[in-house]
């Protein structure tokens, strides 16, 4: 996101010079009102479309986005995640209000706020970029492309280190659960699945086997009963909480707690980040602990070459 002006405090936007809504942009040809393109064309070649040229874009001859800008108060970045979730709210009502009485090819738009490459200018802009509308799709597509190959590549790790395919089973549905739980809370808290969310996602998948492995190699490692028969699963279980489990907790606790100096940042991708991570390292330790092991007392394997 963007802003420009000065100072802290509650969002509020005023319209720039060039946008003053009295009186409103007029002048598209009157013979062309059926081809919105057409006209679009027409007006910006003419006296009263020049000055607007370098804020309307064209792919492939069509209507790709318009560049609108805007002055705040919101101050990036001073400026809080709700002071932006504020600001967009009333682009959004803004935006509602003109989309009602725009042309067909236009109520389809939306805005995406960035921020300008220079600091000393006060301006900010907002786009409403068709262009970009092929863009999500595709980072939906790379994240599950991505989460599919972590998966497949930790659960051959997995396989391989305790040489059952029972725990590398048991363990990518356990970790499976705790990606799954983190993204149903953020749904809850209204989070969207941005670019943010996505990377932060595609982070979760690697570190969240750790847990899972630790647990896994501790219950195969689980020594013969005292009468030297191979330790059963409860025995295996047992052995693996006591050994494993504090070393889990401990380390998700201090995880966790170096992570809450993240809580504090400006840069939006590492506030986002730390409070995915962090919710992922507690659900990690909490289900690796009591779902992993649970899930191995009923159907992990009771003899291991």
């Amino acid at each position: 996101g963007g802003s420009g002006g000065s100072g802290g405090g509650d969002a509020s936007v005023r319209d720039a010079p060039l946008f003053d809504p009295s009186p409103p942009v007029t002048g598209l040809p009157s013979g062309h009102r059926g081809n919105f393109t057409v006209a679009i064309h027409s007006w910006l070649a003419s006296s009263r479309g020049a000055p607007y040229r370098s804020q309307v874009g064209f792919i492939d001859s069509e209507l790709a986005f318009l560049c609108l800008p805007f002055l705040t108060t919101y101050s990036y970045p001073q400026a809080t995640w709700l002071d932006w979730l504020e600001l967009r709210a009333l682009w959004d009502t803004v935006l509602s209000r003109l989309l009602a009485d725009a042309p067909p090819p236009l109520r389809r738009a939306f805005p995406i706020v960035y921020q300008e490459a220079s600091r000393k200018e006060t301006g900010r802009v907002l786009v409403s970029a068709f262009a970009v509308a092929s863009l999500y799709p595709r980072l939906f597509h790379a994240l599950s492309s991505s989460l599919a190959a972590a998966f497949a590549l930790c659960y051959v790790i997995v396989a391989v280190a305790t040489r059952s395919l029972a725990l590398a089973s048991l363990a990518t549905a356990t970790v499976a659960g705790v990606i799954g739980s983190v993204l149903g809370a953020a749904q809850l808290c209204g989070v969207e699945l941005g670019i943010r969310e996505m990377c932060g996602v595609a982070v979760m998948a690697g570190f969240s086997f750790d847990y899972a492995l630790h647990l896994a190699t501790a219950y195969r490692a689980a020594p013969p009963s005292r009468a030297g028969k191979s330790p059963t699963r409860e025995e295996r279980v047992a052995f693996a909480a006591v050994h494993m489990g504090p070393t889990l907790l401990g380390g998700a606790l201090t995880t966790c707690g170096s992570l809450l100096f993240m809580f504090g940042c400006e840069f939006p991708f590492l506030l986002s980040l730390s409070h995915l991570v962090t919710a992922a390292v507690g659900l990690n330790a909490v289900q690796a602990v009591f779902l992993f092991l649970p899930l191995c007392a009923v159907f992990g394997p009771e003899r291991l070459g």
